[in-house]
């Protein structure tokens, strides 16, 4: 995130609604080192914009066992009247040892974009370094996404920004008789506004235990900070006022084996939430009467307790898989 090309922008209005294509080629293939993706679509108007053509372009190349390099060029504006295009480059590193069985990897990327619903242009860049081993593994990134960064064939979710993360972590294989893995990590965030100043905060620590019969439970705190220069509605008519707010977080999970004909996992997460309190349940069961069927059924509620009013969102979910054959299933 963000992504300077996401397929679906293509034949959708911002809103989600279907937009006919009204014709398009793609092209794509690997010829020895080089791997090339073309893509040109016309598409229709929709609510007094224009008919558009959208083309987004993609060369990657591996330059040796270890690095691979790439640029991505995107032209049209699927939104609105006016032009975008964008212009980005990527460096990979993965270095592997087959010896010792640890890998190192560093990502990079650059983007430029010239919007005219953003009013100019802007760039993006990140740069991520991963060490995904055991008994060891981390991971820090860091991305800077300017005012009017705005690629029109993809999305920036949150714009005028810096972004600083890292995760760690510790796992023990079978420490005893009795345990199959312990996983000890943490995990931070530091979101900024382009002048240094903090706007959100997230810190983790978490601990999982898992036993010889893959049952897991786990444990996390998590504590927040979020700093809203304006005010936040976050449903209709119930505002969070300007402030700089801070809140912890705790969570307790159960998961239980999912080769077990009966399977699922619990999970309830309680604490503060800006002015008020929300807590999260979480309830999901799967059924597998046999190797062709499955039935899962799913519940969440998140109840939250604000100055402004009180709310509760719920989400109930019925899944049914049935597998015929290796070659037909329905879901």
């Amino acid at each position: 995130n963000p992504r300077p090309f996401f397929s679906r922008r293509i034949g959708l209005t911002p809103d989600g609604r279907p937009v006919d294509i009204l014709a398009g080629i793609k092209v794509t293939g690997r010829e020895g080192p080089v791997t090339v993706g073309l893509l040109d679509a016309q598409v229709d108007s929709f609510d007094g914009v224009d008919s558009k053509n959208l083309f987004v372009g993609r060369v990657a190349m591996q330059l040796s066992e270890s690095l691979s390099a790439g640029v991505l060029a995107t032209e049209g504006e699927p939104r609105a009247d006016g032009s975008n295009s964008s212009l980005g480059a990527d460096l990979n590193y993965i270095l592997s040892s087959s010896a010792n069985d640890r890998s190192l990897e560093l990502h990079t990327w650059v983007v430029g974009t010239n919007s005219d619903l953003a009013g100019g242009s802007d760039t993006a860049a990140a740069i991520q370094l991963l060490y995904p081993n055991e008994p060891f593994d981390f991971q820090l990134f860091a991305g800077r996404y300017g005012e009017r960064y705005d690629p029109g064939l993809g999305f920036a979710p949150r714009t005028g920004i810096q972004t600083f993360s890292g995760s760690s972590g510790w796992r023990w294989r079978n420490p005893n008789p009795v345990t199959r893995k312990i996983d000890a990590g943490a995990d931070f965030e530091f979101i900024t506004d382009l002048d240094g100043r903090i706007e959100t905060e997230d810190h983790k620590v978490s601990l999982s235990w898992e036993n010889r019969t893959s049952d897991e439970v786990s444990a996390d705190v998590e504590f927040e900070r979020d700093r809203l220069p304006g005010p936040f509605e976050i449903r209709s008519g119930n505002v969070i006022p300007v402030g700089d707010y801070r809140f912890a977080r705790y969570s307790l999970g159960f998961d239980f084996n999912p080769s077990r004909a009966l399977s699922g996992s619990l999970s309830a997460t309680t604490g503060n939430f800006y002015n008020g309190r929300r807590d999260d349940y979480k309830l999901d069961a799967e059924w597998r009467p046999s190797r062709h069927a499955h039935i899962g059924v799913s519940y969440e509620l998140r109840s939250v307790r604000l100055p402004g009013g009180d709310f509760d969102v719920r989400l109930a979910t019925v899944r049914l898989g049935l597998l015929f054959s290796t070659n037909l299933s329905l879901k």
